[in-house]
Order: structure tokens, then C-alpha cells, then sequence
């Protein structure tokens, strides 16, 4: 890992250059579902409460007040994760949703450059041409288009999982069972394909 930090640097810095460029077009805050999902994200977080640490019961802010059950169709970790970044933000006096939207599309970039960098890293031996590739795989039309366009919250957390699928079938096939575990509990909670 601490030989991994300059390579994983030029990652982070590509990933914030990938999101100002998004921000600048004026694409960022029109996808075709970003209304839906800052609805979604402003009701959970509004919920959210020590209490309450997990909230899954169908959104009244959507429909008219009828709710929608946003489960049936999309994963609770995308929309909870933004919700937990807002509330956050919240206490430090930024009460803005599409903040915390934003900041988790940037993870969301971040996280899949990291792990495809591990994953080609591990085929290849080679940091530079890993370092390369997951540029490439950051700024893939497909997850280019599914943040900034279509705006489809859920669906950007796939480019983190297909890495770890691969890396994990990968470590099964080298009998490397210890790291096949990490990286199976890895995809576990990032999303549901």
C-alpha cells in the first residue's frame, strides 16, 4: 500500500478533474433522474436520527405524497450513503443535498479508478500501466454518461464492483482465499447487480 500512494494521488486528482469538468458543461445537476434522487436522498436524510439509523420505508416526497417504494428498484447503500454525507455536511451549517450528491458521484469515480487500479495492478505487475488503464476506466463514456446525463445515482456504483468481481475470481482461481473473502465482502456491500 505505501508504494501504491503516488499512483493512487494521480487517481484522486483525476477523479476531482473528472468531476469540475462535469460541473463546468452544465450537465451535472440536469440528469434525466437528478430530481428524482435528490427528492429520495433530502427524505432519508430528514429521517435519519440515532434512532433511526436506517430508514426503508417508501418516500412520501415522491408521487404527490403517495411515496414511491424506492426499494423494489434501487439498492438502499447508493442513496444512504448521500444522505449520511448531507447529514454530515449539515453539521458543519451546509444544508444542501446536492452537496452530498456530489461529493458521493466523486467517490464513486474515486472507488472505481482504486479498484480497477488493484485489479489491473494484479494482472499486469505493473503500477504505471494499472495507473493508466484505470484513467481510461474512469472516464469510460458509459460512467461518464450515467452520472452526468441520465443522472442514474445507482447504476454509477457498478464500476466499483465489476473490478472486485473479476479481482475476487481472480484471488478464487490462485486458491488466495484470504484475499477472495475481502474482496467478496467488499462487493457485498457496494452494490447489487
Amino acid at each position: 500500500m505505501r508504494s501504491n500512494w503516488k499512483y493512487l494521488l494521480i487517481i484522486v486528482c483525476f477523479s476531482i478533474f473528472i468531476m469540475i469538468i462535469g460541473g463546468v458543461t452544465g450537465f451535472y445537476t440536469m440528469g434525466h433522474d437528478t430530481d428524482f434522487h435528490l427528492a429520495n436522498i433530502s427524505v432519508i436524510a430528514s429521517n435519519l436520527s440515532f434512532e433511526k439509523f436506517l430508514v426503508q420505508e417508501p418516500l412520501d416526497l415522491i408521487a404527490n405524497d403517495f411515496g414511491y417504494g424506492t426499494r423494489f428498484f434501487y439498492p438502499p447503500i447508493p442513496h444512504l450513503a448521500a444522505a449520511y454525507i448531507s447529514k454530515a455536511l449539515s453539521l458543519f451549517g451546509i444544508e444542501n443535498i446536492a452537496i452530498g450528491m456530489k461529493i458521493t458521484e466523486w467517490l464513486c469515480f474515486l472507488f472505481s479508478g482504486i479498484t480497477f487500479f488493484y485489479l489491473t495492478d494484479k494482472i499486469f505487475k505493473n503500477k504505471k500501466i494499472a495507473t493508466l488503464l484505470s484513467l481510461f476506466y474512469m472516464s469510460a463514456p458509459y460512467h461518464i454518461m450515467q452520472v452526468f446525463i441520465r443522472g442514474a445515482f445507482s447504476e454509477m456504483f457498478i464500476p466499483i464492483a465489476i473490478p472486485l468481481i473479476i479481482l475476487g475470481l481472480i484471488y478464487l482461481i490462485d486458491k488466495d482465499y484470504k484475499h477472495f473473502l475481502i474482496a467478496f465482502v467488499r462487493r457485498l456491500y457496494t452494490c447489487n447487480i
